[in-house]
Order: structure tokens, then sequence, then C-alpha cells
């Protein structure tokens, strides 16, 4: 999700690095004042279709987009436009926040991992339901997730140009 100037780094990220987007599910942004980036790479068209498909961009209500629109269908290297009915970026999150929360839910609906039966089994059959297992869990560490997390991918540091810096010797010019 980017919001804001997050919004043109996101874009980049995903031009510059061809194995962020396919292991992306949505990218989400919100863009107040700021100019429409285009997300085509100079490689192919599979990032700009993937962009089309998967993105959601939330357009505040008077950007100049929306002037170019109402001659012409606007161009898919945007993303899939939404026009938002706020301009202000507050209004915009909140007013849009029920709809994002649906779509995430819809992308992740696969990765909950079934509960354990630790209730019953363990118990015996003690009447302890699982609902009132999972209430007992979430009041005993409530900054503890009752389901697993889905993955989040596979994120690594690019080695530094200046090496010299990190492992002691000394660099170059000094």
């Amino acid at each position: 999700m980017g919001v804001g100037a997050a919004y043109a780094s996101i874009i980049e990220l995903l031009k510059d690095n061809q194995r962020v987007f396919p292991r992306v599910e949505k990218v989400f942004f919100f863009v107040g004042d700021q100019a429409m980036q285009s997300c085509r790479s100079d490689t192919g068209d599979e990032l700009l279709h993937w962009y089309y498909r998967n993105s959601m961009v939330y357009v505040a209500q008077s950007h100049h987009i929306w002037e170019y629109t109402e001659k012409k269908k606007p161009k898919k290297r945007f993303g899939n436009l939404v026009k938002s009915e706020n301009d202000d970026m507050q209004g915009m999150l909140a007013h849009h926040k029920d709809e994002i929360v649906e779509m995430m839910k819809e992308a992740t609906g696969g990765w909950e991992e079934p509960a354990e039966d630790s209730g019953e089994k363990q118990n015996g059959g003690g009447g302890d339901s699982e609902d009132e297992l999972v209430g007992e869990k979430k009041m005993a560490d409530p900054l503890q997730s009752p389901i697993r997390l889905p993955p989040m991918g596979n994120f690594a540091l690019s080695p530094s140009r200046n090496n010299g810096a990190r492992t002691g010797s000394p660099s170059r010019g000094r």
C-alpha cells in the first residue's frame, strides 16, 4: 500500500525489480495531488498487464487526471483508477478502508491454518468449546493474533557498494 509520496516509490520498486511483482497479490495506492506514475517496464508488457489487473489506485476527486479521462479512457499503465469522493488523504483512507479490507480478505482467504484440536481431545471432552479456548488465548496475550499470519515473502539486502565499511577493511581513496 502506498499513500502519497510512497506511491511513486513502490511503482519504481515494481519497475526496477522484476522479481517483486509476481510475489504480490494486490497493490493499493492513494494519490492526492501527486503526478500519476506509469508502471511500464522497458523489457516487456508482463508488468503492465499485471499492474492493471492487480492495482487499485484511489485518486482524489480534484486530481487533474479526471479532466483527461472525460475525453479519453485512462491508459492501463496508470493502473486500475478509482475516483475517490474525497480530496484529502485522511478522508480517502477512511472512505475506502472497508473496501480494501474486503479485497485483502479475499486475497488471503486460504492462508489460515485450521485450529488445532487441543480443546476436546486434550481435555477429554471437558466442555470447553473451541471458541472459548480462542477467547482465552486472546485474553492471555492480547498482542498475539488468533490465526497464523500469511507468508510475507523473502526479503534480502543487496550487497553494499562500500563493503569496506562492513568488513573493517580500509576503503579506497583515504
